[in-house]
């Protein structure tokens, strides 16, 4: 009926004790709940709730009672459904948990077994035993809602299937730590239904020799890998994971020095070097003046990451020796 009960017991014994006592008023959510979760900690202790409607409310209930934020799950379900440009029902919510980091993380799986025909019933698909296409994202996706913007954000799909970099299997490059993206790529592409999106035959490179990446960069496969790159950069500084914005950056300066996009590089390294704009904050990194993103310097980056990388390849070694100088003449000064 939209309501939830809250009950304390023993201070001293806990739920050992065997017995309860309701400590608070019912409190009426509206429409049916259709997910409760509770979280907690030495000192808080968090409820997120969602309802029939789609809308969903975080809560503090302990230290005291609040309101943190609340939104809806609407928009990224119905998100899934537009892009899979089928009559297919919503998708389902398969989890939603504040994260490590005190983020909102919802994951959706869309139902690729069955769709509608004109008269309304559902249908299996033919000619197949494989899992029908649920477009180019797959059936699995992972959101986090951005409080300020009130807003979710797409954090792992399946629409860079043709990137060098996409795999199911967990990669052996990836970065150490707490590896957040990581974990929900493993997630997502394991548990998700097939892509209309065909994956490439050809090898990785992301953990190929750095002696053979270079041979050879099909146009659109490269497109496809610098485009995972970028995206990939974007959500490692949404999440706030350090370790892992490092390893994109990585993977997008190989991507860009195997395609000897000179262009994109020299463009990259001024970035780095900072801009003359008074932003700040990491999500706009690339127009701050600010010396670092994530508390990583950025000229220790271009140093330590950017350099090295382009220096793998002798077609830019004019434009790796002339960066190079210029990142050691503003250390100095």
């Amino acid at each position: 009926d939209g309501c939830v009960y809250f009950y304390g017991t023993s201070a001293s014994l806990g739920w050992s004790s065997g017995t309860a006592f309701r400590t608070y008023p019912p409190l009426i959510f509206g429409p049916g709940i259709v997910s409760l979760q509770l979280t907690e900690t030495e000192d808080r202790v968090e409820l997120i709730v969602v309802a029939s409607d789609g809308s969903f409310g975080v809560y503090t209930i302990i230290p005291e009672t609040r309101l943190q934020y609340k939104g809806s799950v609407m928009q990224p379900m119905t998100h899934m459904v537009l892009s899979s440009n089928r009559e297919i029902p919503l998708p389902r919510l398969a989890r939603i948990q504040i994260t490590e980091s005190g983020r909102l993380l919802m994951i959706l799986t869309l139902d690729a077994a069955s769709s509608r025909s004109d008269d309304g019933r559902a249908h299996m698909s033919r000619g197949s035993s494989s899992s029908p296409s649920v477009g180019p994202g797959g059936s699995l996706q992972a959101f986090v809602y951005d409080i300020p913007m009130e807003a979710w954000l797409r954090v792992s799909d399946s629409r860079f299937l043709l990137s060098d970099f996409y795999s199911t299997m967990a990669s052996k490059g990836s970065p150490t730590g707490k590896r957040v993206l990581a974990k929900l790529d493993h997630a997502v592409r394991s548990g998700s239904g097939a892509s209309s999106i065909k994956p490439s035959r050809r090898g990785r490179v992301a953990n190929d020799a750095a002696s053979s990446i270079y041979s050879h960069a099909e146009l659109g496969t490269v497109l496809v890998s610098r485009a995972h790159c970028e995206d990939r950069m974007a959500c490692a500084i949404a999440l706030g994971s350090v370790s892992e914005f490092k390893h994109w950056l990585l993977m997008y300066v190989r991507t860009l020095a195997r395609a000897v996009n000179e262009t994109q590089l020299r463009m990259l390294v001024d970035l780095l070097l900072g801009g003359k704009s008074t932003v700040q904050g990491p999500t706009f990194w690339w127009m701050s003046a600010a010396p670092t993103i994530l508390n990583l310097d950025k000229r220790n980056l271009l140093k330590s990451v950017v350099i090295p990388e382009m220096s793998k390849n002798r077609s830019l070694q004019r434009l790796t020796n002339e960066l190079s100088l210029e990142v050691e003449q503003m250390m100095e000064s």
